[in-house]
């Protein structure tokens, strides 16, 4: 197995999966896999609670929570995070650090 960089986690709870979540998990994979991103995981997860965020996604080890994800979204955090390491920071609701979640 590859040496992974970044686990994506995409919400496809009930509020995400009633906002696309499964559209955007698959747009997700097929962007990783187009680019040729062995070093990502992508996973789906169940309700990651926060519903006002729908469709959230978790990118690790950074700890990144993106909110109010859309397909446009998809493309600039798969190019830009997992890619190239630019946080895209207008889709951040919080972060992990110091064992905290920081609001932003």
């Amino acid at each position: 197995m590859h040496r992974l960089t970044y686990h994506v986690l995409v919400c496809n709870g009930g509020c995400c999966h009633r906002e696309g979540g499964e559209h955007l998990l698959q747009m997700f994979r097929r962007e990783v896999t187009r680019l040729n991103g062995d070093h990502i995981r992508i996973t789906e997860t169940r309700c990651t609670g926060r519903c006002v965020d729908s469709c959230s996604v978790v990118v690790y080890p950074q700890g990144v929570w993106y909110r109010n994800v859309t397909q446009e979204s998809v493309h600039a955090i798969v190019q830009g995070h997992l890619f190239r390491g630019e946080i895209q920071q207008e889709l951040v609701s919080y972060t992990y650090q110091l064992q905290n979640f920081i609001e932003h």
